[in-house]
């Protein structure tokens, strides 16, 4: 799916997100960085689920040079951990996606929606060991914030085996020419997802 999706011109980021105003926030990040906990929080505090996991982006149709989201799937996937943390009602422990991992899949399609959004602004979730003093966010300029999201590019192996590293490098270079990109770093014992 990924290769076909390339070839018509739209790229995946290892990427979760909700909306605001119309708009779409993207949380990257390696697996374990936190990007389902935080998006599984900020929905508690009223914002729209978007994606988790795995985002499409494209140039938008309208000819301005817009990147848009798409959604994968309306469902995330949270640690128990995560669900204890997070302390909402509609997080439970009732459908176990793999027999030999404790993740739960936890459903939005109520607020799932298969419009493409622009994007407002890109974190990058950077749990680094010995950081200390809480939360640092720190602004990437165009060539750094260019390598973060090619490193966090869904199946970026396929870009050169159908020859398509050009129309990855031009949606990204309008990506980060237009929207904030930021490397948020914590120190990866620092679990309180509330704060």
């Amino acid at each position: 799916m990924a290769a076909l999706l390339m070839q018509k011109g739209r790229f995946l980021l290892h990427a979760s997100g909700i909306v605001s105003h119309g708009r779409v926030h993207l949380f990257m990040g390696e697996s374990g960085s936190g990007k389902s906990s935080l998006m599984a929080e900020l929905r508690r505090r009223g914002y729209a689920a978007f994606t988790d996991d795995v985002c499409v982006v494209s140039s938008s149709d309208a000819g301005e040079g817009t990147v848009v989201a798409h959604a994968s799937y309306p469902m995330m996937k949270l640690l128990p951990e995560s669900i204890r943390a997070i302390d909402d009602e509609r997080y439970d422990y009732s459908h176990r996606i793999w027999p030999d991992e404790e993740k739960f899949g936890q459903f939005f399609h109520e607020e799932f929606t298969t419009d493409a959004l622009p994007v407002a602004g890109i974190r990058i979730l950077n749990p680094r060991d010995g950081h200390t003093g809480g939360y640092l966010e720190e602004s990437l300029g165009g060539i750094e914030a260019f390598k973060m999201l090619t490193e966090h590019t869904y199946r970026k192996q396929f870009m050169h085996e159908i020859s398509l590293a050009g129309n990855h490098a031009i949606l990204l270079s309008k990506l980060v020419s237009k929207v904030p990109v930021s490397l948020v770093t914590r120190s990866p014992q620092d679990s309180d997802i509330r704060s």
